[in-house]
């Protein structure tokens, strides 16, 4: 039961309908009060409306219910990125890359983090191992290049 009121949420978080897909995860985790998936996927539904304390509360409640859930460190780190607070986005990153060391799209978003707190050089690496686990990761490249730029 509890993996179908994950289903409806998901499909009401494609549809946009970010309220309704909050009402499902919730109900989930009524049934399941361990259910990470749940916490993390209401957490993408609360970002999408801007609720960013519930947000990262819900990220936190799911790496509470699973330390290696390496999507609820890195979407925490893109909410603390858009908040503005580069050091914990930089220290969520890091999390969600020691879970998961292939993860491109974590050392990138790290990289600019780092350019955000005046850390080329981290940056700079950052953006090379991106590039090195994907060679096709075309935002490293420009992300790269703006580093060198500024």
């Amino acid at each position: 039961m509890e993996n179908d009121y994950n289903e409806k949420g998901a499909y009401y978080w494609l549809l946009g309908e970010f309220e309704k897909a909050i009402v499902c995860y919730q109900k989930a985790i009524d049934i399941n009060p361990e259910d990470a998936k749940a916490y993390h996927n209401m957490g993408l539904a609360y970002c999408n409306l801007g609720k960013f304390e519930k947000t990262v509360a819900c990220y936190q409640k799911a790496i509470d219910i699973n330390p290696e859930y390496a999507s609820a460190y890195y979407n925490m780190g893109l909410t603390y990125y858009n908040l503005g607070k580069f050091e914990k986005a930089v220290a969520c990153y890091q999390k969600a890359i020691d879970i998961n060391p292939e993860d491109a799209k974590a050392y990138d978003n790290m990289g600019v983090a780092y350019c955000n707190l005046g850390k080329s050089e981290k940056a700079i690496a950052c953006f090379q191992k991106a590039i090195d686990i994907n060679p096709e990761h075309a935002n490293a490249y420009y992300n790269m290049g703006n580093a060198y730029y500024n």
